[in-house]
């Protein structure tokens, strides 16, 4: 077993990777395959990940569905907030020449129901406090600010796209390195420019959406290539929460 200091050392020479999954749901009374796929190949190779959850999927969700999300969270998995319903509501409002959307152009009340509805699920479906938070489409306002911050636990927030302050610790995209270019296409040698040139940075969170890999093999693939290009780069994989906390137990390692 490594002793903390050896852990400290590995975080200040190794790339650190956050695996930011959206969009997880049910199908049926089960996972769907798409997402057991990928988190088969994660846990393979002893690689963590958070997984967004929407929490309509968890209002009337199939006893598989939850048993299959819970052993992801007891395996070291991160699940987090990914909203409510993921949708554009009619009288959201367009902000800046974009789309209104669950958290961008809506009434604070609005954000507020969807952020706490999401979480009273998981703590009543998954036995879980979720930490993290991402919004449907990465999209987001000043209302989002306020509502996070009416909801203690939630202390990570993943691409905060306003500019307005918040207290929250917040992880950012880098457009150049992702999984997806463009979003929902996996793309190993996009990747492999993109993180080539961004080395420097202290973390590099990636977003994928398994829910789009399936259709095309060649997608799910490319995924794959990447990840095991990480393992063998001896990268060290963390979660928001781990991330939040300074400290991450999690490598490619074992």
């Amino acid at each position: 077993m490594r002793t903390l200091p050896e852990l400290e050392q590995r975080l200040t020479e190794l790339p650190r990777i956050i695996l930011k999954l959206d969009d997880a749901g049910a199908e049926s009374d089960v996972a769907p395959a798409c997402w057991r796929e990928t988190m088969d190949v994660l846990n393979e190779q002893r690689v963590v990940a958070s997984l967004g959850v929407i929490g309509r999927g968890l209002e009337m969700p199939g006893e598989a569905f939850l048993d299959w999300l819970t052993d992801q969270s007891a395996t070291g998995h991160e699940i987090w907030n990914h909203g409510y319903a993921h949708d554009r509501p009619e009288d959201a409002q367009p902000l800046d020449g974009q789309q209104g959307a669950e958290f961008r152009g809506t009434s604070f009340g609005h954000q507020l129901a969807a952020l706490r509805r999401t979480q009273e699920l998981a703590r009543r479906r998954l036995g879980l406090t979720l930490a993290t938070f991402g919004a449907p489409f990465n999209a987001t306002d000043q209302a989002t600010v306020s509502a996070m911050h009416s909801v203690e636990e939630l202390e990570v927030w993943l691409f905060k796209e306003t500019p307005f302050p918040t207290s929250k610790r917040v992880l950012h995209r880098i457009p150049e390195v992702n999984i997806e270019y463009p979003v929902h296409v996996p793309d190993y040698e996009a990747f492999r420019r993109g993180f080539d040139r961004h080395l420097d940075k202290q973390v590099l969170v990636l977003q994928g959406h398994p829910n789009s890999w399936f259709g095309d093999r060649s997608r799910f693939a490319a995924f794959t290539r990447i990840v095991r290009f990480l393992v063998d780069q001896k990268a060290v994989f963390l979660t928001p929460r781990e991330w939040a906390t300074g400290l991450s137990p999690s490598t490619s390692e074992g």
